[in-house]
C-alpha cells in the first residue's frame, strides 16, 4: 500500500509560504518588534536629524556717553557713563585698558577727542562732540 504524499507536501509548502509572506508584510508595515530600534537609531546607522539653531536673543548694548578726558602724570583717563540695564547712569573713570565689567577702554586720543571702546565685544568710537546736550538750568525771576 503506498501513501500518496504530493497532498500533505503541497500543504505544506501552502502553510510555510503564508508563514513567510505574513513575516515579510509585518517586516514591510514596521511592525516587527526591532523596527523601533531602526527608527531610534540605537546603533548610530542613520544620521542625526539636524536640530534647528536657536539663536540667543540679541541684548542691546549699554549706551556710553563721554563725559570728559584728564591728563594726569602723563596717564590719560576718560570720564564717562555707562547706562545700567535700570537706565540709570553709573559714572566711570578708567584709562587706555581699564576695563569695567564687558566694557574696555582701548584708546584715548586727546588731539580729536575721540575714545575707542570695546563694548561686550564690539569695537565702538566715540567722540566728546557726540555727546548729547545737557540741559540749561535757568533761575526763575
Amino acid at each position: 500500500m503506498t501513501l500518496n504524499l504530493k497532498p500533505v507536501w503541497a500543504v505544506m509548502a501552502l502553510a510555510a509560504a503564508s508563514v513567510f509572506a505574513g513575516f515579510t508584510a509585518r517586516a514591510v508595515d514596521g511592525e516587527t518588534p526591532y523596527a523601533t530600534i531602526s527608527a531610534r537609531n540605537a546603533f548610530g546607522l542613520l544620521p542625526l536629524p539636524a536640530e534647528p539653531k536657536e539663536l540667543p536673543p540679541e541684548v542691546p548694548l549699554p549706551k556710553i556717553v563721554v563725559k570728559g578726558f584728564m591728563n594726569i602724570f602723563g596717564r590719560n583717563d576718560v570720564l564717562f557713563t555707562v547706562m545700567s540695564a535700570a537706565n540709570v547712569p553709573v559714572p566711570c573713570v578708567l584709562a587706555e585698558g581699564g576695563r569695567l565689567d564687558d566694557i574696555e577702554v582701548v584708546h584715548i586720543n586727546l588731539d580729536t577727542r575721540t575714545v575707542t571702546f570695546n563694548n561686550h565685544g564690539i569695537r565702538q568710537e566715540i567722540s566728546f562732540a557726540d555727546r548729547p546736550a545737557s540741559p540749561v538750568m535757568r533761575r526763575s525771576q
